[in-house]
């Protein structure tokens, strides 16, 4: 089920007035452009080179944390170090 993210927190992914989904069923999937894959960034959003060839459209990723840059993009990180921009999920 899709849901809007409010926020984040240490109890997982804002979904609500202080409903929150454990990031232990949280998953993000890719929505790009159909045999084409997204660019991951790292903590500090600074672009990681060939990562598009993992992060394919229609593929799904655990959510492991929630951030926000500094213009308020919303972030998503599916493995140690690597984070997906909200607005290629769906």
């Amino acid at each position: 089920t899709p849901w809007k993210v409010f926020g984040f927190s240490d109890k997982g992914i804002l979904i609500g007035n202080d409903e929150y989904l454990p990031y232990r069923f949280a998953k993000v999937r890719i929505n790009y452009i159909p045999k084409y894959g997204v660019i991951a960034f790292d903590k500090n959003t600074k672009t990681l080179a060939e990562t598009n060839i993992k992060f394919k459209h229609g593929s799904e990723w655990a959510v492991s944390k929630g951030s926000y840059d500094k213009n308020g993009a919303l972030y998503f990180r599916v493995s140690t170090s690597e984070f997906i921009s909200g607005k290629y999920t769906g």
